[in-house]
């Protein structure tokens, strides 16, 4: 696995790496490790930088709102990552 390095941008108009991901991939609670990835459509999978745990968690939990609610899938689905201002960003691009 490789680690995700977004490329700094330096405008919101910009795109930094789109990547074309299937899934987010959690840690198995209680297991050694705990590295949060998203697996890529192509198979490549990168661990996502600390700054986007948060981001990541929040989509599998959106996703699960939308399956229990009959509604279509986040994922698979295009992501912007990049560097802003020094801080790193995940979007989704509809």
């Amino acid at each position: 696995m490789a680690e995700l390095n977004p490329p700094t941008i330096t405008s919101p108009g910009e795109q930094g790496m789109v990547l074309h991901v299937e899934s987010v991939v959690l840690p198995v609670p209680g297991s050694p490790g705990g590295d949060i990835s998203v697996r890529c459509v192509d198979g490549t999978t990168y661990v996502l930088p600390i700054e986007l745990h948060t981001w990541a968690e929040q989509l599998v939990v959106t996703n699960m709102e939308l399956f229990e609610a009959g509604e279509p899938f986040l994922l698979p689905g295009h992501i912007d990552f990049g560097v802003l201002n020094g801080g790193v960003y995940a979007e989704m691009i509809f």
